[in-house]
């Protein structure tokens, strides 16, 4: 699972985080609509492309310094939390079936769909951190507490 680390990083940085991010909730999508051995596959690349995409994401967010370990501990919390969520919720969705496991799955991937595309990078090809380089000022740091 944590295999395509390196790769998965290296993509990050090179792409962005936002386009490592929306490969793995399009990816998690894809992963509803083919067969069990290709979804398993799309399913552990969409969801190591997230951990690491969203984790740079965190890295590049706009807060002070001081303030990012709170941020990733409040992102390990979060991802505490949908697992927790989901392990509570699975036999429910499954009494649904297969097509109801997709559509709630979806939910979350389309969601962050939205707002990756409704928040584009201001330049095609630059990443987030350049952008953030580029024009400062951009987005005053801010505490998060």
């Amino acid at each position: 699972m944590y295999l395509p680390s390196p790769i998965t990083g290296a993509l990050a940085d090179r792409l962005g985080a936002r386009r490592v991010t929306s490969a793995a909730a399009l990816l998690l999508l894809g992963s509803g609509v083919v067969g069990t051995v290709i979804l398993l596959l799309l399913l552990g690349i969409g969801w190591h492309a997230g951990l690491i995409g969203g984790s740079a994401l965190l890295r590049e967010a706009p807060i002070e310094q001081s303030q990012q370990t709170w941020a990733e501990g409040l992102g390990e919390l979060g991802t505490g939390a949908a697992a927790a969520v989901g392990g509570g919720s699975a036999g429910l969705v499954l009494g649904g079936g297969f097509a109801v496991l997709c559509l709630v799955a979806a939910v979350p991937c389309v969601l962050l769909l939205v707002v990756i595309v409704t928040n584009p990078v201001a330049v095609e090809g630059e990443t987030d951190r350049d952008a953030a380089h580029r024009r400062p000022g951009r987005v005053a740091r801010r505490r998060l507490v």
